[in-house]
């Protein structure tokens, strides 16, 4: 059986990652008991020598891997090119319904279109990736992709990782409650003041929605405070457009919260909403992030709202509603920064 030897080497993404785990990202189709195998026996070797499966890489450190002939082109195949030198880097305007509000070497933030999935085929995911492959160069394992979740008809300021540094930095803020998190939304009915909404809430997978949860032993996971903006009416019925600070991150929890209070947003029928052309506006206006010294991460940005959206507001809550709103919580985020 011929045997052929490819080298990839480690970049500045790959630094810290034990090499079992990098050697998977290289060979997918291979399973993890196989790779301990090829380690044991010699087949993978770090510069050179035998290493054992929790090593952690630095980079620039070289792995070469044994393969047989067969294996070695399908390797090739599934990962791209071996050593990721190649880049496909995307111009900011390749899908003119997205565009970057901030960026860094660390962290990059989408203004995602209404429509598109955060994660899946046609997603953010894949654009963010294409976008994205130059950071990845050098790197055997990283891969960019967005680091929290907007739903498809949700949109708004999304970030997603351009370094492993950045990925984990923003994900440790995300788990602690540090990252501010402000949307825009329409609401049926007539909010008159602010309001703290806090529940006890659990997903039906069935049905696909969010409820509240019927025990009262288990602690409040849902909170955020809404701000009433300005009031319209649509179909003759009283609407509300508010701005929320989320606190907490469950699926479907804006909608889910105001439904409960009989505030739902406009256009949300999964949620008992009134019917409006075009949806419901639910838009992620503006993220903010504690600074660290050694990741650059978005102190605050903010994610200007689409033309139809804007235009439904100030149709039913007054010209210029839309646009003082916006305003309203960029100055509000910035003056409740967590830090």
């Amino acid at each position: 059986m011929a045997y052929t030897e490819q080298e990839f080497i480690a970049g500045p993404n790959d630094a810290g990652r034990r090499i079992d785990r990098i050697v998977k990202a290289i060979l997918p189709e291979h399973s993890l008991s196989l790779l301990y195998r090829m380690l044991r026996s010699g087949d993978i070797r770090l510069n050179g020598k035998r290493t054992k499966p929790d090593v952690k890489l630095s980079a620039s450190d070289r792995i070469q891997i044994r393969l047989n002939t067969d294996a070695a082109i399908n390797a090739h195949s599934a990962s791209g090119e071996p050593n990721r030198h190649q880049s496909t880097r995307l111009k900011p305007d390749a899908d003119a319904s997205v565009t970057i509000v901030w960026s860094s070497h660390d962290i990059v933030v989408f203004n995602k279109p209404r429509g598109m999935l955060s994660h899946g085929p046609g997603g953010l995911d894949e654009l963010a990736s294409r976008y994205l492959a130059g950071s990845a160069q050098g790197s055997l394992a990283f891969k960019p992709a967005p680091l929290h979740r907007l739903d498809r008809n949700t949109s708004g300021a999304i970030a997603v990782s351009a370094s492993m540094a950045g990925a984990q930095a923003f994900s440790e803020q995300l788990l602690n409650g540090l990252v501010g998190k402000w949307y825009l939304a329409l609401l049926g009915g007539m909010l008159p003041a602010e309001i703290r909404m806090e529940d006890r809430l659990i997903r039906d997978f069935d049905a696909g929605i969010t409820r509240r949860s019927a025990s009262m032993t288990e602690p409040l996971n849902a909170s955020m405070n809404v701000f009433p903006l300005s009031h319209g009416q649509h179909n003759s019925q009283p609407c509300t457009l508010v701005a929320i600070q989320l606190e907490t991150g469950l699926t479907h929890q804006i909608r889910a919260q105001c439904s409960l209070r009989a505030f739902a947003l406009l256009g949300d029928s999964k949620y008992g909403g009134m019917p409006l052309a075009g949806g419901y506006i639910l838009h992620c206006t503006a993220l903010s992030c504690v600074p660290v010294h050694t990741v650059a991460l978005p102190a605050l940005v903010s994610a200007p709202l689409s033309e139809p959206a804007r235009l439904t507001i100030d149709a039913l809550c007054g010209k210029g509603c839309a646009a003082s709103a916006y305003a309203w919580i960029c100055e509000a985020a910035g003056r409740m920064k967590k830090f």
